[in-house]
C-alpha cells in the first residue's frame, strides 16, 4: 500500500507499507512480490521522501553471532 503525502513547500512524501513474503514461501511468490516492490519504487518521483512500514521478515535470536551485522541478538529463539 502507498501514500503520498504533501508536505511544506511544493514536496511530497511517499509512505510504502510492506510485508514480504517468508522464508518458506514459494520462490514465485517471492519474486512476484520484489517485483511489484521494485516497480513501486520506480514510479515514486525522484524528489520524494520515502518512509517504509511493514515486515521485512527481520530475524533476531539466539545465533546473532552467525549473522554479525546482519541481524541482532535482541530476541526469543533462534534464526533456524
Amino acid at each position: 500500500m502507498t501514500l503520498r503525502v504533501p508536505l511544506a513547500k511544493m514536496r511530497y512524501m511517499t509512505i510504502l507499507s510492506v510485508y514480504a513474503p517468508t522464508l518458506t514461501s514459494e520462490e514465485g511468490s517471492k519474486d512476484r512480490f520484489y517485483e511489484v516492490f521494485l516497480d513501486t519504487l520506480r514510479s515514486i518521483p525522484r524528489s520524494d521522501k520515502i518512509v517504509f512500514l511493514g515486515d521485512f521478515n527481520a530475524r533476531v535470536g539466539s545465533y546473532h553471532h552467525i549473522w554479525n551485522g546482519i541481524i541482532d541478538r535482541h530476541g526469543i529463539g533462534n534464526t533456524q
